[in-house]
């Protein structure tokens, strides 16, 4: 309740100032089929779900020019009844997950744009506008909507590239130039430590280098980012990523391959994630988009030095979003999820789950 409150002072304290303001908001729900093997008494299911990658939100945003810059300002919570309200093992609760997703000021001037609060790391923005056709719905990889109902011997997390979604730091922009743009970001994982006798939390830098250009009817774009944090029992933490984009009339050609690594102090041995998701999109008529889609992550926990080390996550998906008009929105998915051990010895973790997903989303 106190977050509605927050947000309804905001409101109140805002309204005066903006020459343009917006209240905002969506729902997004699914309903999810769910098989996969029984061997991890994981059985076969089906409900109703908040759309984890397109979570219902509420919102309020507006602008103003200002004599020498414009100010932009973003406010937006995340209303996920699916998800619980705090670290538990169940995946339903009656309360709910009400958290912040937005709260950010920008101001945008000549010599580029200047961002401060939470808001969306610069290359997950990407991930979830660019790379993946259908982010939008249960099948995206950015952040897998049904980790939870899987059963694998290690965390799933997140397959195709590795995304952070959104911190609390700052952000520099550079204005376009011939179609390139530098952006430079800074946060503290959200991890603000108040007491000065301990250290705050894990520091990360990224930094994205865009292409962006239009040549007659195709659109071309490429984004390569590149990632520094700092833990204290890790080093030499990095993470480097290649995506592109192109569309052209009706058809869409998106991905990215990427690479996470980070060499553990006391052993000396460095772990990697590897990365890759690929999209195909095509328009049979303006309000409909079909799409396949394709995420791969290889973990290499860097221990054993042997296969038994080697951990592989892939899913495919094949989808329809129906966009019935500005309000109103509706999707089928279909996907299949596999986890596999690269140890024959170990195959009696691998598991298979197959998904059918049908979601609606109303806007408002």
């Amino acid at each position: 309740m106190n977050y509605f409150l927050l947000m309804f002072i905001f409101f109140c304290s805002f309204r005066t100032l903006a020459s343009e303001f917006k209240v905002y908001g969506k729902i997004a729900k699914e309903l999810q089929f769910a098989k996969q093997e029984d061997k991890f008494n994981y059985k076969s299911h089906s409900g109703v779900i908040d759309l984890e990658n397109h979570e219902t939100r509420l919102g309020a945003k507006g602008s103003r020019e200002l004599e020498s810059f414009n100010l932009k300002y973003n406010l937006e919570l995340g209303i996920n009844s699916s998800r619980p309200d705090s670290a538990t093992t169940t995946y339903k609760d009656t309360s709910g997950r009400v958290r912040i997703r937005l709260a950010y000021m920008k101001f945008l001037t000549q010599f580029g744009n200047f961002t401060f609060g939470q808001d969306w790391t610069p290359t997950a923005l990407l991930q979830v506008k660019k790379f993946d056709p259908l982010a939008s719905t249960g099948a995206g990889l950015h952040s897998l909507a049904h980790d939870y109902y899987i059963e694998t011997p290690i965390n799933i997390g997140r397959l195709g590239s590795e995304y952070r979604g959104r911190k609390d730091g700052w952000s520099y922009e550079t204005p376009t130039w011939a179609g390139f743009k530098f952006t430079i970001w800074n946060d503290q994982n959200d991890d603000s430590d108040l007491n000065p006798a301990t250290a705050v939390g894990t520091e990360y830098w990224e930094y994205l280098l865009s292409y962006e250009k239009r040549w007659n009817d195709l659109n071309m774009n490429f984004y390569l980012t590149h990632r520094a944090w700092d833990i204290a029992t890790k080093e030499d933490e990095r993470y480097n990523l290649f995506g592109w984009n192109f569309e052209m009339n009706q058809f869409g050609f998106s991905g990215s391959v990427s690479q996470s690594k980070e060499v553990t102090k006391a052993t000396n041995k460095e772990s990697s994630k590897d990365y890759l998701e690929i999209g195909i999109s095509y328009k049979p008529f303006d309000k409909g988009t079909i799409a396949v889609t394709y995420g791969a992550r290889e973990n290499n926990d860097g221990v054993n030095a042997n296969d038994s080390d080697i951990h592989n996550f892939s899913q495919v998906a094949l989808g329809y979003i129906h966009q019935y008009n500005e309000y109103l929105r509706f999707h089928a998915v279909v996907f299949q999820f596999k986890y596999e051990e690269k140890d024959a010895s170990l195959t009696a973790n691998d598991n298979t789950a197959l998904f059918t997903n049908l979601g609606a989303m109303v806007i408002f």
